[in-house]
């Protein structure tokens, strides 16, 4: 009987000796003798074997070869993840919930189901408890520096979103909900579910399995309308969970009922004849200044950016005005937002569900459709429901009041495993159970039953569910704990998911398993060089850093050593008017990033960019059919675009330390629609920078530009006067 060989290349010893042959002319002219007794010809005869050969061994290469290999360099192919999804909870046609659930706590694990236009039912399990409230949100108002803007219907709406704070969160910027009842009437704690809008901003970092640092240097305060005899209008609330990070992230935010709860009646401001950002109790926003609004203003101009309010519909203005409501507000006393929050909706009986689902005591069977363990080295037993995600095994002997389990250890595979080691290994997509062959791992006793006493399934791309979706709670039976048997939220409570189930993806093939090792195997962990400083710095966990520069200053420490000195420019949609800036927070992070990567002997310090006020005086001709005033504004426009720190230059921001030149202003002003030419450009600084024999701007290797007033003068090419903007 012959060995069955696989070809991984159909060509054999003569066709590859015949190919190299062929290539002689083309490679080596020269060389003419191409006859078996030339020693050239010999060394071809050689390699030519040697390509055999080896085609020949890679021909025995089978995947369990290439596991083997991810496995010993740190790789192993990844599961299947479950989708994720926010689901709503209210009451008929989108009312609010039916007061006898007022109070009531949904637990962690309840299942739901989800019917797409392929009639397969997909079930879901929430993931935290979440207490339900019929207290609806009859008014969300944002204060600032600017005003008072009515968010309500923008929260209802879809894909609108709202600054929480204002655009620039300022110290005394306050986001105030209004309840039409008491939201702690019949519970000690309301959920909030925040989503933010972060479609048009690049991805959060990360480097690859580093955890997350970053603490937000921004603080703010959560408070309630109290009744006059309080002693104060607005009195401190508990915050006992904050999945937001202060509204950096979207999440769950937790506040607990106070003690002394004695809540006002409050109204909002537009009811109330206020539009001027002023609240109750007198205070306003402060003006912000450097450091309290994550960057320093550098123009008296007003910020842009206000999401203007949204008309109300006529029956919510009646109600609003008709009737108080119990406030609840938070307020920015430490400001420092690169990215001041914009709100896509906050929501109350709002909760997270997974595409999986928990199974108990489940007794698993042998492909041959077998329950009892054998004397066979190397068994398998399987799940009736794949892919699983996780399994806690236990071989059981006897039953009933005899019964005895003995409960086996899950690992990665047999390789460290002696023959007297319980251990068993999980195939989560196949949904298989391996035992060893009691060499590697020991053989389960003849006779036991392998029971699954808790596994979890699901995961996969059919649990992106799209929102269109039918959802509802499983019946009793399918409830993953025996405390939600009785559960009137099943029958009296609407379930409408807020967008599609997203994240989920079937498990990892070997060649993605490989261009990922591939890639991490590309990717700086060690600090190296000045390049490796701005990649991990730019790759932080938990933060969006716009770009990284790093530079290498000698004999500037305490003891005369080097140091590398990075500056870091965050991700902002600040306002032109205020300057990109890093908070503590954002600084913080990075620098413990940096300290786990860096060299032990390196001294590395993290700072913000410096800036360098520019300002650009023009002397350009237009042609006719323009007007001097709007070719002005256009070529301000243009040199501030430009020049811009974040967005300018080529599109990605400003290079740090790169000069400003002359005749790349000459080309901005050029190009400005209606110019016809330039007579003159002269760039002027902030008086700290060095210039040229040419006039040019010379920048240091850590500094960034920013546009500061330019000085345009336009004249038209001849006496035709024009009309154009």
């Amino acid at each position: 009987m012959g060995v069955d060989v696989p070809e991984l290349d159909d060509r054999g010893y003569t066709d590859i000796l015949a190919d190299a042959r062929k290539r002689i002319p083309v490679h080596a002219p020269e060389w003419t003798d191409h006859n078996a007794h030339d020693p050239g010809i010999t060394i071809l005869e050689t390699l030519a074997w040697v390509a055999e050969a080896a085609r020949y061994r890679l021909d025995q290469v089978t995947e369990r070869h290439v596991l083997k290999y991810l496995w010993l360099l740190g790789v192993r192919p990844s599961p299947p993840t479950p989708a994720s999804v926010e689901l709503r909870l209210h009451g008929p046609g989108g009312d609010a919930l039916p007061s006898a659930l007022d109070g009531m706590t949904i637990p962690a694990g309840e299942r739901l189901v989800a019917t797409d236009d392929t009639g397969e039912p997909v079930v879901f399990e929430t993931t935290e408890p979440v207490t339900l409230s019929v207290a609806d949100l009859a008014a969300i108002e944002s204060a600032h520096r600017e005003g008072t803007a009515d968010q309500l219907e923008s929260n209802r709406a879809g894909g609108v979103h709202y600054l929480a704070f204002g655009p620039v969160a300022e110290r005394g910027s306050t986001l105030t909900l209004g309840f039409t009842s008491d939201p702690f009437a019949n519970a000690t704690k309301l959920d909030l579910s925040v989503r933010l809008y972060e479609a048009d901003l690049p991805p959060v970092s990360a480097h690859e399995v580093d955890e997350t640092f970053f603490e937000p240097s921004v603080e703010l305060v959560w408070e309630y309308y109290a009744t006059a005899d309080d002693g104060g209008r607005w009195r401190p609330l508990e915050v006992v969970r904050d999945e937001t990070m202060r509204f950096y992230r979207g999440g769950r935010i937790t506040v607990r009922r106070p003690q002394e709860w004695s809540p006002g009646d409050w109204r909002p401001r537009r009811a109330a004849g206020r539009s001027d950002g002023r609240d109750e109790a007198g205070d306003r926003p402060t003006e912000s200044t450097a450091g309290q609004s994550g960057g320093t203003v550098k123009r008296a101009e007003s910020t842009t950016g206000v999401v203007p309010p949204t008309s109300r519909r006529p029956d919510s203005v009646v109600a609003d005005e008709a009737r108080s409501l119990v406030g609840l507000r938070c307020r920015v006393s430490t400001p420092g937002y690169e990215i001041p929050p914009r709100i896509d909706r906050i929501e109350v009986n709002a909760v997270e569900a997974r595409n999986r689902f928990t199974r108990t005591e489940t007794v698993l069977r042998r492909p041959d459709g077998g329950v009892e363990t054998t004397a066979f080295p190397n068994q398998t037993y399987v799940f009736s429901e794949s892919p699983v995600l996780s399994a806690e095994i236990a071989l059981v002997a006897g039953r009933g009041d005899g019964e005895r389990r003995d409960r086996w250890t899950e690992v990665v595979d047999f390789d460290a495993s002696g023959p007297d080691d319980t251990h068993y290994v999980l195939d989560g997509e196949r949904g298989e159970v391996r035992f060893g062959d009691n060499v590697r791992g020991a053989v389960p006793p003849v006779g036991r039953r392998v029971l699954a006493e808790t596994s979890i399934h699901g995961g996969g791309a059919k649990g992106n569910v799209p929102q269109t979706a039918v959802w509802a709670f499983a019946p009793d039976e399918g409830a993953a704990d025996e405390r939600t048997a009785d559960a009137p939220w099943r029958t009296r409570a609407t379930v409408t998911p807020v967008g599609s189930a997203t994240g989920a993806s079937d498990a990892e093939s070997i060649d993605a398993a490989v261009a990922r090792l591939q890639r991490d195997l590309r990717t700086p962990y060690r600090a190296v060089t000045v390049d490796d400083y701005r990649y991990l710095a730019e790759h932080t966990p938990g933060i969006r850093v716009s770009r990284a520069a790093a530079r290498v200053l000698p004999s500037v420490g305490p003891d005369g050593s080097d140091v590398t000195r990075v500056t870091v420019l965050p991700y902002s949609t600040l306002p032109n008017s205020v300057d990109p800036e890093p908070s503590r927070g954002v600084l913080t992070a990075v620098e413990r990033h940096l300290e786990k990567h860096r060299l032990l002997t390196d001294r590395v310090e993290v700072s913000a960019p410096r800036y360098v006020d520019i300002g650009v005086t023009v002397d350009a001709r237009i042609v006719p059919g323009y007007s001097i005033a709007g070719r002005s504004r256009a070529i301000e426009a243009a040199l501030d675009a430009f020049l811009d720190p974040q967005h300018g230059f080529e599109g990605t921001g400003w290079p740090f330390g790169r000069s400003v030149y002359k005749s790349e202003l000459y080309g901005v002003v050029k190009e400005v629609s209606g110019v016809d030419w330039v007579i003159d450009v002269s760039v002027h600084a902030d008086g700290h920078e060095g210039v040229d024999e040419e006039g040019n701007v010379l920048i240091d290797e850590s500094a960034l530009v920013r546009p500061v007033a330019h000085d345009v003068s336009v004249q038209f090419r001849s006496e035709t006067a024009g009309v154009n903007p």
